[in-house]
């Protein structure tokens, strides 16, 4: 009995710990995709057109992260500061970002799928499909 009831508590540790440790994309930064996603890149945010150039991103080694934006270059720009992480699958991004010209006020936390192809990079970025191009 006391075997019995010994072999049951293992067993429900191993389980404990089995699907706590359990965790598709949570994985550690990727020296790789680090790597490949450092330095300054330019493009467009859908649904604008390439040849637009609307958007500057640049990810330093530090870990920090700047973006510059515009959807209409007569309405507004934006500017971003903040931080990032990356994953295989997942580009991770925390910081503020407000009208160029006044300090960053709106508060931005979002983790997203990106793929970087043929020095391409693609990320949804403040509600839009963002595609740059590795200067």
């Amino acid at each position: 009995m006391k075997f019995l009831k010994f072999f049951c508590a293992l067993l429900i540790g191993a389980l404990c710990v089995g699907f706590v440790s359990c965790g598709d994309d949570e994985e550690p930064d990727n020296p790789e995709a680090l790597a490949s996603i450092v330095g300054t890149w330019s493009g467009y945010r859908e649904p604008q057109s390439p040849t637009e150039k609307s958007m500057t991103a640049k990810f330093y080694e530090d870990g920090t992260c700047e973006v510059w934006w515009y959807n209409n270059p007569l309405l507004a720009s934006y500017y971003f500061s903040g931080e990032y992480t990356i994953t295989k699958k997942k580009l991770h991004i925390v910081g503020m970002y407000g009208d160029q010209g006044s300090r960053p006020y709106i508060d931005y936390d979002k983790s997203v799928d990106y793929s970087i192809k043929n020095g391409v990079l693609k990320f949804k970025f403040v509600l839009s499909e963002s595609i740059l191009t590795k200067e």
